[in-house]
């Protein structure tokens, strides 16, 4: 067979295969004993950072916390007299330092009863969605209880793992396409977001994270092939 010769481009691609996964997801459990009242997000509810996930019951907490409150005005309004009798010299030092003493033992125990209280409320560590509600209404959980998932889909990444003869064709920022397996998906452009600095003496291969965060249609789990294109040329013949 004769063909003409034609100038036009050319890439040298390296192909591997991954799974995405996303590089910011989380476990969000429970940091108190407590009946759940009130859930506030389900599975697929974009949440922001900082945001009320559920609800426990909190009656106990907001009274100890109201008793605490008050003792430390309390003890506040005592403190003021005490230093202004012993600038005037009309007590001794020992005695003032016990009421400073006694004022900063009931702060303490005021930011304890604020921090029992903020234990109520389930908030997400991570801007993210939710993957997994693993907790019903009228639950009593536990300490340390499994209640949600969340999944930061944006830091979606591949992780491929590249043979060690060609580690000097890599570098951060290098071109990358990531091609999903589902049919009809269409390629996505990506780029090489790290290059691990150790060979695994086993496999002698080095692990190159590409990132595809932001791109339609790629999700969490999903099998992609990975392209790296280590070199190309616009005019070749």
């Amino acid at each position: 067979e004769v063909t003409a010769l034609e100038r036009g481009p050319i890439e040298a691609v390296l192909r591997l295969s991954s799974n995405l996964v996303a590089e910011s997801q989380v476990a969000v459990h429970s940091e108190a004993k407590r009946l759940v009242r009130e859930l506030l997000v389900e599975e697929g509810h974009r949440v922001a950072r900082g945001q009320v996930l559920a609800r426990l019951q909190d009656e106990e907490q907001r009274s100890a916390l109201a008793k605490a409150k008050s003792q430390l005005d309390k003890a506040d309004r005592e403190y003021a007299r005490q230093k202004q009798l012993f600038e005037q010299e009309l007590i001794s030092e020992q005695t003032f330092h016990e009421s400073t003493y006694a004022l900063e033992q009931l702060r303490l125990a005021h930011d304890d009863a604020q921090r029992e209280l903020g234990y109520t409320e389930v908030r997400a560590p991570i801007a993210g969605t939710v993957t997994a509600r693993k907790v019903n209404l009228g639950d009593q959980v536990q300490i340390g209880q499994h209640l949600f998932d969340l999944v930061d889909f944006i830091s979606r990444v591949a992780l491929v793992y590249v043979p060690e003869k060609h580690l000097a064709k890599l570098r951060p920022g290098l071109e990358a396409r990531v091609l999903p397996q589902v049919a009809g998906a269409p390629a996505q452009t990506g780029r090489v977001k790290r290059i691990a600095p150790i060979v695994d003496p086993k496999t002698g291969t080095v692990k190159v994270t590409v990132d595809a965060s932001g791109r339609a249609g790629l999700l969490p789990g999903m099998y992609v092939d990975v392209e790296l294109v280590t070199a190309s040329r616009t005019d070749a013949s």
